[in-house]
């Protein structure tokens, strides 16, 4: 049996720590059981197109698309629509979009996207550490300026696969970072969400990060 089987056609830059890579990729199977990748069988096929103009940080530029999705469990085979990122940096701001079946997101600011979450997590730990190491990740801290929405559900067409999931409703997320400030808000919210016998009619999330507390 085949673990994977792909057609790669791409070109550009693949050296530098930030490449350059416009091309296309179609995987006619890749059996994500045999690789490790999960516990039971499970097979994927897709297309994937590549557009990717500048990988630098700050200055990301380019489009990913995935078309042509279908997934196997061994009993049945589920198809997804379309997944895109886009990502585009002008006068000093980044902005990424995602869409698929899942939902959608996008964030907006003047942000490195390769350390963008790591100094976010440090924002919150500094008010669980010693007065010491708050510090020194203070000193250490990069400029990260963003606000970032999302709103999330699980597919219909993957329904069959979770049968025990049931979100009518999307969860909707929005938040905003400012490192210069050690601020960071989220405000998340879950109208419903049942899960075999586990039911939550609604759930809010709230964070909020500062210079000199922590709420949630």
């Amino acid at each position: 049996v085949t673990t994977l089987a792909a057609t790669v056609q791409l070109r550009g830059n693949v050296s530098d720590s930030f490449p350059t890579v416009p091309g296309a990729i179609k995987v006619d199977r890749v059996d994500l059981q045999a690789i490790g990748m999960s516990t039971s069988p499970f097979v994927m096929k897709g297309e994937f197109d590549v557009d990717l103009v500048n990988s630098k940080p700050r200055n990301l530029n380019g489009n990913f698309y995935a078309t042509r999705i279908q997934v196997a469990d061994g009993s049945n085979i589920y198809v997804l629509d379309s997944i895109q990122v886009k990502a585009k940096a002008e006068n000093g701001v980044q902005r990424i979009d995602f869409a698929s079946p899942f939902g959608w997101a996008n964030i907006t600011g003047d942000y490195d996207y390769t350390t963008m979450l790591a100094d976010a997590i440090t924002l919150v730990k500094k008010h669980v550490r010693s007065p010491d190491s708050a510090a020194a990740a203070a000193r250490t801290q990069r400029k990260q300026q963003a606000d970032f929405f999302a709103s999330l559900k699980w597919p219909k067409s993957l329904e069959e696969l979770a049968p025990d999931l049931h979100m009518p409703r999307p969860f909707v997320m929005e938040g905003r970072l400012n490192t210069d400030s050690s601020l960071l808000v989220i405000n998340g919210k879950l109208p419903f969400v049942r899960y075999g016998e586990f039911r939550i009619d609604s759930m809010a999330l709230e964070l909020k990060s500062d210079v000199d507390s922590l709420h949630g």
